[in-house]
C-alpha cells in the first residue's frame, strides 16, 4: 500500500461543527484540528515501556479532537498523527455516557499497539478520565499481514485527509490502513464527481465573520472499507456515529467539509451539515 503524500499547507480550517438528524434522532460532531510540537507533544504521548519502538512524529504532528453525540452516546476521539502521511501516533477514546464511562489510549509502535484502558471506580465518574483508578495495560502485536514499514492510521483522520488531498478527476482514490474497533481496515477514499450542496454556515476568519449561504460546488467523496484479513465488505466503519455508505462533500473552493452522509441505526439515512467553521490560524 503506497504511502500517501499529504500537503498540510492546504489545510484551511481549524474548527468545524456538523449537525443533523431525522425525527427525534439528532447527531452532532465538533471537530478541532491543532498543531502540536516540542515539549507539549512529548508530554502527551505514552511511552510503551519497552514493548515496541514508538512511531515518531519526525518533528511535526497534528491533533484532531473529535467530539460526537448521538442517541445518548457521548464520545470523544483524540488522534495525534503526522500531517504528511497521516501516520497515527496515538489515539484516545473517551466515552462519558452515564454508566458506561471508559477511556482507552493506543500508542502506535512499529510492531503493535501499546494500550492503556481506564474505567472509573465507584464515585470517580465525575473526575477527569486521566485520574480514574481502574487501569489495565497491554500490548497487541500487529498480525503478520501487516508488512514492515506500512503506515497505520485511524478513521478520525479522514476529515483532514479529504480537506488536503489533491483529487483531480473522478476515479482518483487513495487507500489507508486504519485500526478501528479492534480490527485493521483497508479504507478507500474515492473522488466520485462534483455536486452542488446547499450550504448555510458561518465562517470565522482573522478579524471578521461571514455567513456562507446557498449552492456551493463540492467534491463528492465515497468512503468504503474492508477488513484487512477476510470477513467480507461489512467492516462497520463509522464517522460521528454514521455508518453505511459514507460520503463526504467538500467545498471545492474553501476545502471545507460541507456535509457528511451516512446511516444511523433506527433513523436511517442522515446528513450532517457544517454549521460553524473557524479558519486555520484563528485560535490554533
Amino acid at each position: 500500500m503506497p504511502v500517501m503524500q499529504l500537503d498540510d499547507g492546504r489545510l484551511s480550517w481549524s474548527y468545524l461543527t456538523l449537525k443533523g438528524g431525522k425525527g427525534f434522532i439528532s447527531v452532532s460532531a465538533d471537530v478541532r484540528l491543532q498543531r502540536v510540537t516540542g515539549a507539549s507533544l512529548e508530554s502527551e504521548l505514552l511511552q510503551p515501556n519497552g514493548e515496541g519502538v514508538p512511531v515518531s512524529a519526525n518533528g511535526a504532528a497534528l491533533l484532531i479532537d473529535f467530539h460526537s453525540s448521538s442517541m445518548g452516546k457521548d464520545l470523544r476521539t483524540r488522534l495525534w498523527f503526522r500531517p504528511g502521511d497521516a501516520a497515527a501516533l496515538q489515539r484516545g477514546r473517551i466515552e462519558l455516557t452515564p454508566e458506561n464511562e471508559r477511556y482507552k489510549l493506543y500508542r502506535y509502535t512499529k510492531k503493535g499497539l501499546f494500550i492503556v484502558r481506564r474505567k472509573p471506580e465507584a464515585g470517580e465518574e465525575r473526575k477527569a478520565p486521566d485520574s480514574w483508578s481502574g487501569v489495565k495495560r497491554s500490548f497487541e502485536a500487529y498480525p503478520e499481514a501487516v508488512p514492515d514499514g506500512v503506515v497505520l492510521s485511524d478513521p478520525a483522520v479522514l476529515l483532514y485527509l479529504v480537506s488536503v488531498m489533491d483529487f483531480r478527476q473522478p476515479g482518483d482514490e487513495v487507500r489507508l490502513l486504519a485500526y478501528a474497533d479492534e480490527k485493521l481496515l483497508v479504507v478507500t477514499v474515492r473522488y466520485e464527481g462534483e455536486e452542488e450542496v446547499i450550504a448555510d454556515f458561518k465562517v470565522k476568519g482573522p478579524g471578521a465573520t461571514r455567513h456562507v449561504k446557498g449552492a456551493r460546488p463540492a467534491l463528492r467523496l465515497g468512503l468504503t472499507s474492508r477488513p484487512l484479513q477476510g470477513g467480507g465488505d461489512n467492516s462497520g466503519l463509522k464517522i460521528a456515529g454514521l455508518g453505511g455508505k459514507l460520503k463526504i462533500l467538500v467545498d471545492r473552493e474553501l476545502r471545507i467539509p460541507l456535509e457528511l452522509r451516512g446511516k444511523v441505526r433506527i433513523a436511517g439515512n442522515v446528513a450532517l451539515r457544517a454549521g460553524e467553521v473557524r479558519l486555520a490560524g484563528r485560535g490554533d
